[in-house]
């Protein structure tokens, strides 16, 4: 069977782990970026990275991107950059492109551009950890990180009656989900009410996410 090579353009937090995982992983990849500091200890990794701008279809050539089966496209800050760049990827004939999208407008003009899947990094990342919070009942708080956590509050008299728009302007946190008559509304809207006895699922800073929940 065939070894497939990768192709990792954008070395952003998406984009590195993405490369960093096929490395390590023993597939065939070749990594660019246009600033050096991005590839970090991959170079250490990898012998095939470039430093490159990866909307001129001639640099993508040389570099050997040309031979690549799939190629994983991580520009979302920069929406031309990413349209450019997939527009040199197509005229080198590239059969499987990924791409990664920073809003559904971006998506749309991705899949317009006839990108084979569209990845929405923090949307995904999202849903998953609210579908894995919601299953564990017994859970009170997680960790994300040194500075930020998801928690999972009941909702008390104080907050009945208040829009999710408030209590996220309030406490400057974001509610990720609400439960309300035994069903989960995941990323309700700004209008929704949240009444006495509603469970919260909440996500922000720590110091925020205890003032909140005292």
């Amino acid at each position: 069977m065939k070894k497939h090579t990768f192709g990792v353009i954008g070395l952003g937090n998406f984009g590195y782990y993405v490369a960093h995982d096929l490395i390590l992983e023993g597939k065939n990849v070749i990594i660019a970026d246009k600033n050096e500091e991005a590839f970090k200890e991959l170079k250490n990794l990898n012998e095939n990275s470039f430093i490159l701008d990866s909307t001129d279809k001639n640099a993508l050539q040389e570099a050997g991107f040309c031979d690549i089966d799939i190629v994983i496209v991580s520009i979302g800050e920069n929406i031309e950059s990413s349209i450019l760049t997939l527009m040199a990827l197509k005229e080198l004939n590239i059969k499987t492109i990924i791409a990664k999208a920073i809003n559904k407008t971006h998506g749309k003009i991705l899949s317009k551009l006839g990108v084979n899947k569209i990845i929405y990094p923090e949307r995904d990342m999202a849903k998953k950890l609210i579908n894995e919070i919601i299953k564990y009942h017994e859970f009170e708080v997680i960790d994300i990180e040194d500075s930020l956590k998801v928690a999972k509050v009941l909702a008390s008299e104080f907050l009945s009656g208040s829009s999710i728009e408030k209590i996220i302007k309030e406490s400057n946190t974001k509610v990720l989900a609400i439960k309300h008559n035994g069903n989960w509304i995941e990323n309700p809207p700004l209008n929704t009410t949240c009444y006495q006895g509603d469970t919260l699922i909440i996500f922000g800073k720590n110091e925020l996410i205890d003032k909140f929940a005292h």
